[in-house]
Formats: structure tokens, C-alpha cells, sequence
């Protein structure tokens, strides 16, 4: 009855969502980045570090650091992890900044195959440096970046939640 409810869980929450997120090439050193099902994949507790400074040789990076851990809960019949992970665009003109909690469950089909489901609830805040930007209004045709813009100054955090399900 449990599995069944979960099921009907995970579908009902499934919806079509549209984001942009850092990408790290590399993902097998952090598979909960790739999917929330792999958390609690392996028996024993799984830390990961990982960095990625994009074109360090350019001026305004991306710069984007992750830390996560996950373990097998055997009670609770998959995993759980936990995922934190900051990215700096344009010399910090852009951060984003989550935390995600993930949920993992493995439904057993028969003793040589099973399905794996995967939930994670991300809380992320992205801030915008207004002072790095710079607006056409602001520049002189001969002394350059003098003025002061009169584009209108929004609020410069945004905070906001992410649900995720894979299979």
C-alpha cells in the first residue's frame, strides 16, 4: 500500500518546468547533481566536493562550488542526501546560491530488478549586483562611463522553491 502511495506521488507531482542551471561536465563526481535517485545508491555514507572555475585565463568567470551528502536508509527504503551549491557568474555580478534536500526511493520488482525514484525540495536565491552593470545610458561619447543610469533599480534578491521527481 506504501509503494502504491508513493507512486501516485511521484506522478502527481510530475509537471513540466523549464530552468537554466551551472553545468558540471564531470558529473559522475557528484551523481545528486545528475539525479536525486542516486542518493543513497551505494550502501555506505558518500561525501563529494566538487569546484569548477570556467576560462579562469578571461575576465568574469563562472565559478561554481558544491558540496553533498548522501547515505542508504534502510527504514526508509532508499536514501537521503543533502546538497548545497553556490555559482558566480561575471565576477559575482550573478550568485546563486541552493539547498537541497533529497529523497530517494528503490521499489523492488522482483529480486533482479527494481525501479529507483527520486525527489529533491531546493530552496535557491539568486542576487544580482546592480553596481557591476553597466547601460548605454551612462556613457559619454568622450569621457566614457560618467553618468549615472536611470534604468529602475529592482529588488536584487529573489528567493524561491524547486520540486524535483526523476525515475
Amino acid at each position: 500500500m506504501l509503494r502504491k502511495f508513493l507512486i501516485l506521488i511521484f506522478i502527481g507531482l510530475s509537471g513540466s518546468v523549464l530552468a537554466q542551471d551551472p553545468e558540471c561536465t564531470q558529473v559522475y563526481a557528484n551523481p545528486r547533481e545528475l539525479n536525486p535517485a542516486f542518493a543513497g545508491s551505494v550502501r555506505c555514507p558518500r561525501v563529494a566536493l566538487n569546484y569548477r572555475n570556467q576560462w579562469p585565463a578571461l575576465t568574469g568567470t563562472f565559478v561554481t562550488s558544491s558540496a553533498s551528502y548522501d547515505q542508504h536508509v534502510e527504514a526508509l527504503g532508499g536514501g537521503i542526501g543533502l546538497l548545497v551549491m553556490n555559482d558566480k557568474a561575471g565576477e559575482g555580478t550573478l550568485t546563486t546560491t541552493n539547498i537541497s534536500a533529497i529523497y530517494s526511493y528503490q521499489l523492488n520488482i522482483n529480486r533482479e530488478f527494481s525501479i529507483k525514484f527520486g525527489m529533491q525540495g531546493t530552496y535557491a536565491q539568486k542576487k544580482v549586483d546592480w553596481d557591476k552593470l553597466t547601460f548605454g545610458d551612462m556613457i559619454d561619447p568622450r569621457f566614457g562611463f560618467i553618468y549615472q543610469t536611470q534604468e529602475t533599480r529592482p529588488n536584487e534578491n529573489k528567493s524561491f522553491w524547486i520540486f524535483l521527481q526523476e525515475f
